[in-house]
């Protein structure tokens, strides 16, 4: 027996190298398909996905649209009583959290929560005006 723990060398191999290949293994339960044998040290090919890139120029878009459509929110407080501010506030927050939410799923629904926020914050000043008497 060599000391690399290899075993008696044979003619014409160097000790301490694998003169076989790799022998084909089954495949396990709920593999389907026949399965190599990976050599030792070497880990097995990985398939990468690629994010197509149409959802994710949308969702940049619609963030900078969410951060147009906050500004105002912000200045809003000229008009808009606090009582009613804050809490329009925290609806802002929760639809960007939606947006984040939507972009990382990779969807194509993304500019929805800058377009609802913009929405609510006319609604929100036309009925304050007219119904309520807010006035800047």
């Amino acid at each position: 027996m060599s000391l690399s723990g290899y075993g008696a060398a044979r003619p014409g191999v160097r000790v301490g190298t694998h003169a076989d290949p790799p022998t084909p293994r089954p495949a396990g339960p709920g593999v389907g398909g026949d399965v190599t044998a990976i050599p030792s040290g070497h880990t097995a090919a990985v398939d990468t996905l690629a994010r197509p890139r149409g959802p994710l120029a949308v969702a940049v878009l619609a963030g900078v649209l969410h951060l147009v459509v906050g500004f105002f929110y912000l200045a809003g407080g000229l008009v808009i009583p606090g009582y009613v501010l804050l809490p329009l506030w925290v609806v802002w927050f929760l639809l960007a959290w939606w947006l984040v939410t939507l972009a990382r799923r990779n969807s194509w629904w993304t500019p929805l929560p800058p377009v609802a926020a913009a929405v609510l914050f006319l609604v929100v000043i036309t009925v304050g005006e007219q119904v309520l008497g807010w006035t800047g």
